[in-house]
């Protein structure tokens, strides 16, 4: 029995072999002198190689070859090849003829105009269907081996050096033809061996590839083994964070309603909710915590999840995990608070649990108010954004920012009533400097600001801007970055460089240091950008306010511990002693014996008033703390490199810069002090000099 078997499959081998008509170098290079029959493997173009294989050298000029020893079929069909090779299971080869016919056809060297370049690319549909005819036709067992062209491993194995794009190209091209072929052959599609193909695939495109061909999710939760299960939920925990949100969704597949958080996925299975909740938390990932219980519909199970969360030690009524705990608190608290009241998503009795704890760290920002109150909303004469995407918009926007710069020094700051006096009282001097026009302007509230922010892209290594936004009290301009040719980008470049060098602009950023590194790599290849002057970064965590007596805002200049200034005079006096006291002394020490020791004429006066820091993790955070409104940060994470972008998105960067001068007029009002930075004493002086002069303009 067993030689027969053998016999058999020595004769399929044969026929194999003269269906596929291995194409060799002898009757490629044409030289009859070399007989040796050689198969001519899986090739890749290199310029200026040389083919050496057992002291036979082919010179070729403009072509040449380097071998990855996988067999490429060249003299029959693809629909007769492909066949034969998923019945051999040769995943290796199956992957290296279709990446060799679809580059074959796709190349443009060949092609002597568009219509030809399309009639190739229906060419390689056409011939890619009928294989799939062909494999499918006959219930062949393996047809899952098509997929192999999916798996990143094996194409590297077999073409080290394809690029990612081409790549991208013959993946996008096989999943197209797939899902045209499934569309019309369900029962082909149904057939298909989930295990083998997640073997075939692997992880990091399975799901991937089973959405872009309308598979049943329910076929994949009744055949899928336990033990590929197991395998893909490993897989997305363990590698990498940007993995976990797609183990949620794995999750969504196999939940139901009889189920707690220790039921397996998969019956006789390892991985289930609790040990993806236990990641979850221990990695304090709130996003994906709150995408995990928006997935689960069922009240029981998520009745667990939430208990697990604020489950704490009988003994020491500690919370076992206090970050899970105010995840769970604040995630009710959003549900309570949010717009969504019809769902019924906690009993009275987790519902009493939580919200009457002891520990209470999620507290509300204003004692009056309420953690989660409306979300901040552009004013009605704002909404009408102007979005540049042209030069000649981007032109227009210039002089229309450029003249409301000049009416707003002329109108609000150099009229004769409001002008900042040249002597300054305060400093016993007849000298006007930087510092002082800065303060004046900030306490009389006429700077003239601006709300700069800039968008990108977060999912690529290399983030490359997208967006930038800029907004003043009277518009909102959005600045599209992508797909620019360089003339444009230089043009970007130079009113960027104007705008960061002008003092009569009060610039605010959240963050500046992350916005000017990525417009830095932005401008790259154009220069580099190294001045800057009045820049107000929010994101600065210390503030210092004087105290507020009797509801009247004492805001005056010796109540106020400017510490750019402060540091600046210490340093050019070279006083260590003061130094050290400074970073020794408790706020009470320093303000009793430290007071008027920073120069002789006094330009800083240090007042025993209160002095606070506040720390802001982020803008939201900021904007909660201030206006006592939030920010909807769910398009922060969308891809902002697709276009045309969507109105929401436009949104959301209109809202980002904007707020940043909403922020600015309240820190003023509740007395806080932000910090003004520049870098350029030069610039500093010309604007001095220009403020004498009742001139603003700027070039």
């Amino acid at each position: 029995m067993s030689s027969h078997i053998s016999c058999n499959e020595a004769r399929e081998k044969r026929n194999i072999k003269r269906v596929l008509n291995v194409y060799n170098f002898r009757s490629f290079n044409r030289l009859s002198w070399y007989r040796e029959p050689m198969r001519l493997h899986n090739m890749i173009y290199r310029k200026n190689y040389e083919y050496r294989r057992n002291n036979c050298i082919i010179g070729i000029y403009s072509r040449n070859y380097v071998s990855t020893r996988n067999n490429i079929y060249i003299k029959n069909k693809i629909y007769d090849i492909i066949p034969h090779l998923c019945k051999g299971k040769d995943a290796k080869n199956i992957t290296c003829n279709i990446i060799f016919y679809i580059l074959q056809h796709l190349s443009t060297k060949n092609v002597v105009n568009s219509n030809e370049y399309k009639d190739n690319i229906k060419k390689i549909y056409f011939n890619l269907l009928k294989c799939y005819h062909k494999i499918f036709e006959n219930n062949n067992e393996y047809g899952e081996y098509i997929f192999t062209l999916f798996n990143d491993d094996i194409i590297i194995s077999v073409s080290p050096s394809l690029k990612k794009k081409q790549k991208n190209i013959i993946q996008d091209i096989l999943l197209n033809s797939l899902n045209f072929f499934f569309q019309n052959n369900i029962t082909y599609k149904n057939k298909l061996n989930i295990n083998l193909m997640c073997d075939i695939i692997n992880y990091p495109k399975f799901l991937y590839v089973l959405h872009s061909i309308n598979y049943d999710m329910n076929i994949l939760k009744e055949n899928m083994s336990a033990q590929n299960v197991d395998y893909l939920f490993s897989q997305y925990i363990n590698t990498t964070s940007i993995y976990i949100t797609t183990a949620v969704e794995f999750a969504s597949f196999f939940k139901s309603a009889d189920m707690n958080i220790f039921t397996p996925f998969k019956q006789h299975g390892t991985f289930n909710y609790f040990l993806l909740l236990e990641h979850i938390v221990n990695k304090q990932l709130k996003n994906t915590l709150f995408l995990l219980l928006k997935d689960i519909e069922y009240i029981k199970l998520k009745q667990e999840v939430l208990s697990y969360l604020i489950s704490s030690d009988d003994i020491t009524g500690l919370y076992l995990n206090e970050w899970g705990y105010l995840a769970a608190k604040e995630y009710l608290l959003m549900k309570k608070y949010g717009n969504d009241n019809n769902e019924n998503i906690y009993d009275e009795e987790i519902k009493v649990s939580i919200l009457k704890k002891s520990i209470d760290n999620v507290k509300d920002y204003n004692e009056d108010n309420h953690l989660y109150v409306e979300y901040f909303n552009l004013p009605e004469h704002l909404k009408n954004v102007k979005y540049i995407k042209c030069v000649d918009d981007f032109n227009n926007m210039i002089i229309d920012i450029k003249e409301e710069v000049k009416n707003h020094w002329e109108n609000n700051i150099y009229n004769k009533k409001n002008i900042v006096n040249y002597t300054n009282d305060e400093y016993n001097d007849n000298i006007l400097t930087y510092e002082y026009i800065n303060e004046t302007l900030r306490k009389e509230k006429k700077r003239y600001y601006m709300g700069i922010d800039i968008e990108w892209d977060n999912y690529k290594k290399k983030q490359n801007a997208s967006v930038l936004s800029i907004s003043t009290n009277n518009k909102i301009y959005i600045i599209d970055l992508y797909f620019i040719d360089y003339n444009y980008k230089l043009i970007i470049f130079n009113f960027f460089k104007w705008l960061l060098e002008n003092p009569f602009i009060y610039k605010l950023f959240f963050n500046f240091a992350s916005d000017i590194k990525i417009m830095s790599s932005y401008f790259q290849n154009i220069s580099h950008i190294n001045i800057y002057n009045n820049i107000i970064d929010l994101n600065d965590n210390i503030y210092i306010y004087s105290r507020k007596e009797d509801n009247n805002l004492s805001y005056k200049n010796n109540n106020i511990l400017y510490f750019e200034i402060f540091n600046r005079d210490m340093i050019q006096s070279n006083n260590v002693h003061l130094f050290k006291e400074l970073i020794h002394s408790t706020h009470y020490h320093f303000n009793k014996n430290i007071i008027n020791k920073i120069n002789s004429n006094n330009n800083i006066n240090i007042s025993n008033k209160q002095m606070l820091k506040l720390y802001f993790k982020s803008l939201n955070d900021l904007c909660i703390k201030i206006l006592n409104k939030k920010l909807n940060k769910k398009y922060q994470l969308s891809n902002w490199n697709i276009r045309p972008l969507n109105q929401e998105q436009i949104i959301y960067a209109c809202i980002d810069s904007y707020v940043l001068i909403k922020i600015e007029e309240m820190l003023i009002e509740k007395g806080y002090m932000s910090t003004c930075d520049s870098n350029n004493n030069q610039m500093m002086n010309l604007f001095v000099k220009k403020y004498k002069f009742k001139d603003s303009t700027w070039e």
